[in-house]
């Protein structure tokens, strides 16, 4: 492997001589288009699998919150439209992740984790970033 990175415009900049970061600012998480893919068992026990897409982080919050019991945390996903599904957090990774931004004492996702506490996303991707992920 090279310890040379190429540019776009084919510079070629030696590893050890990156640029610094630049931060972009993304578009407000409350604009952001998610897309809730979700499976689990209704009133009556049968399976659902189904999907609701909705504007903004805190709506797709209170979605899922209101849909906690009858969802399987782990295996449903979140998408938002800057994320490829390949990528998606799982609903138990996103309320962890949006917990961070939404103050609201009366709902803990850590109460309807029934699985390892420390699962990780299929994808043993990092989402640092909340303007990307959240």
């Amino acid at each position: 492997m090279s310890d040379t990175y190429v540019s776009t415009n084919n510079d070629v900049i030696e590893i050890g001589k990156l640029p610094p970061a630049i931060i972009i600012e993304g578009k407000d998480p409350e604009e952001k288009m998610y897309l809730v893919l979700y499976i689990g068992k209704d009133d009556e026990g049968n399976d659902i699998k189904s999907y609701e897409d909705l504007q903004g982080r805190t709506a797709t919050y209170n979605f899922i919150k209101g849909m906690i019991d009858y969802i399987d945390i782990y295996e449903s996903r979140v998408l938002v439209e800057t994320v490829i599904l390949a990528n998606a957090l799982n609903v138990y990774e996103f309320m962890k992740q949006v917990s961070k931004y939404i103050n609201d004492p009366s709902f803990d996702i850590e109460d309807y984790n029934y699985g390892d506490s420390s699962i990780e996303n299929d994808n043993n991707t990092s989402y640092s970033d909340p303007n990307n992920f959240i």
